[in-house]
């Protein structure tokens, strides 16, 4: 069964981080498309209900293309950082 993809970001236009969402364990997807400008987004994890976020390993990307992810329950947000120019990017999380 999949659930529906879940929204880290929408049309991010600039560096930063998104929302943090309720990530329920297990293996996922992580898909990014549009322009990133030449930054990095990645996808974080928090394991302490969003007080800090680490960078997971093996999830970053620099232009629109899709990583899995294997993390047990935690929150989950995407942050973009070296972008210049004009970045627009859509970012899910998926089971």
């Amino acid at each position: 069964m999949t659930d529906s993809p879940r929204s880290l970001f929408q049309n991010q236009s600039a560096n930063g981080s998104g929302p943090a969402l309720d990530w329920r364990g297990g293996g996922g997807s992580f898909r990014a498309w549009g322009e990133l400008a030449g930054g990095t987004l990645a996808l974080e994890a928090s394991f302490d209900g969003g007080t800090t976020f680490v960078p997971v390993e093996g999830a970053s990307l620099t232009q629109a293309g899709i990583k899995n992810f294997q993390l047990p329950v935690c929150k989950l947000r995407a942050s973009l950082s070296g972008a210049s120019g004009s970045p627009s990017a859509d970012v899910t999380a998926e089971v």
